[in-house]
């Protein structure tokens, strides 16, 4: 089932319990400050670096462009506009994209301009589903898949709880942007990540973290049918959030420090 949004240019990854589950009746659009924040405030994710855990966004609506409270994708602006600013349309933006395994759906089209479909897929960011090029990443399952300078990090390892639509069909020029249709289903992701931005060090940190934030965290981790490298950091993380969790059920306060969820091993 496939549903219309506008997504935001700086939003990336929504909270799954805000969104999974959820039918197209039940929201209009996708993404939000920590997903690309849908018209109606729906979640679905182009992508990134907020967090239902407690990081930057992570929750539809709350900030952002494109969010049903305010924005310039949202409902409220296109729908209050005095008239429709509608740009022109071009053959097809994404058609320099190359098949992208691992995804169904294949390669969507744009005839909005590149410019304006990067911004509103959130090209580039560390979790969003399109790269620089406005092109769909592939997902991965392990270090193998991955160039010799990165590794495959599943956003649950670093406690970004996203959302993201399986497929995603196109984009076209609407009032006051550009409006893009996804299936409205919802799933975490793992993605090649640069060594030198995602180190193991920095896996499952929960420095910051309130109680409640590490309970969700815990909830969403899941270890799936990914390599034995990564399972491995999955399950190390599960524990020290485990720990985590322990101490704030004994001490009511929020969690200490976080580092490493230890060696995952090599490639």
């Amino acid at each position: 089932m496939l549903g219309r949004m506008h997504f935001s240019p700086i939003l990336l990854a929504v909270a799954v319990a805000a969104s999974c589950g959820k039918s197209e009746s039940d929201h209009a659009a996708h993404p939000s400050a920590g997903t690309a924040g849908a018209s109606a405030g729906v979640p679905v994710a182009a992508g990134g670096s907020g967090t239902g855990a407690g990081g930057a966004g992570g929750v539809a609506a709350a900030s952002g462009k494109g969010g049903a409270a305010s924005g310039t994708g949202g409902l409220g602006a296109s729908a209050g506009a005095a008239g429709c600013n509608r740009p022109d349309e071009v053959e097809d933006s994404l058609s320099h994209c190359p098949p992208a395994p691992k995804r169904d759906g294949g390669q969507p089209t744009s005839s909005c301009s590149l410019e304006a479909t990067c911004e509103a897929l959130g090209c580039g960011q560390p979790w969003s589903d399109f790269d620089v090029q406005g092109c769909l990443r592939p997902y991965c399952d392990g270090d193998d898949d991955c160039d010799a300078d990165e590794r495959c990090v599943p956003e649950t390892l670093v406690g970004e709880l996203g959302c993201h639509s399986s497929i995603f069909e196109g984009c076209s020029p609407e009032c006051d942007g550009c409006g893009c249709e996804a299936s409205a289903d919802c799933r975490s992701v793992a993605f090649c990540q640069p060594v030198s931005e995602f180190p193991e060090s920095a896996d499952c940190s929960v420095r910051g973290r309130s109680c409640d934030q590490l309970e969700e965290w815990r909830g969403a981790l899941d270890t799936g049918s990914y390599a034995p490298e990564v399972v491995l950091a999955l399950e190390a993380c599960a524990m020290r959030l485990d720990r985590a969790v322990a101490a704030c059920a004994g001490e009511g306060g929020a969690a200490g420090e976080g580092g490493s969820a230890g060696s995952a091993g090599g490639r």
